[in-house]
């Protein structure tokens, strides 16, 4: 699948999940993040979906991409090549947002990084607690200097 590189928004925040056959999880995904957002009208979600895949939810202002099943490496690839945000997160279909302007502590905590290089990420109240990142932020300059999104 060849998709061309859009140019990104400043501010924008992306987030890239592939799903399958959890639209429970979408559905909160979505909704929690831009409950819990200073400003959600700066959030970008795009899900990679299984071509047969019949159960993803109509969720407004979504982009759902659809394609064959692959592993999930190629999926963020897949979607990254579609996102228009400067910050980007890599996502899982089960995770739900509960920090009150969480946006903005993502966007304030990458402005004091000068070269912007970082992976930024916050407690899952998991089995970790916030040591391992299990989900993460990353700035386009994070790829730009691997050169890579996920490695395939």
């Amino acid at each position: 699948m060849n998709v061309e590189l859009r140019d990104f928004t400043v501010g924008r925040i992306s987030i890239l999940c592939p799903t399958r056959n959890r639209p429970a999880n979408v559905e909160k995904l979505v909704d929690s993040a831009r409950k819990m957002a200073n400003q959600p009208e700066s959030l970008e979600f795009l899900f990679y979906v299984d071509f047969d895949d019949t159960s993803f939810p109509l969720v407004e202002n979504v982009h759902v991409i659809h394609g064959p099943r692959v592993w999930i490496s190629n999926a963020q690839n897949i979607l990254y090549s579609q996102a228009t945000g400067e910050i980007l997160m890599t996502a899982g279909d089960d995770m739900e947002f509960l920090t009150p302007g969480w946006d903005n502590l993502i966007r304030d905590t990458f402005k004091g990084i000068p070269d912007r290089i970082a992976l930024v990420f916050g407690n899952d109240l998991a089995t970790h607690s916030g040591k391992i990142a299990v989900h993460g932020f990353f700035h386009r300059r994070w790829v730009d200097a691997l050169g890579t999104w996920v490695q395939p």
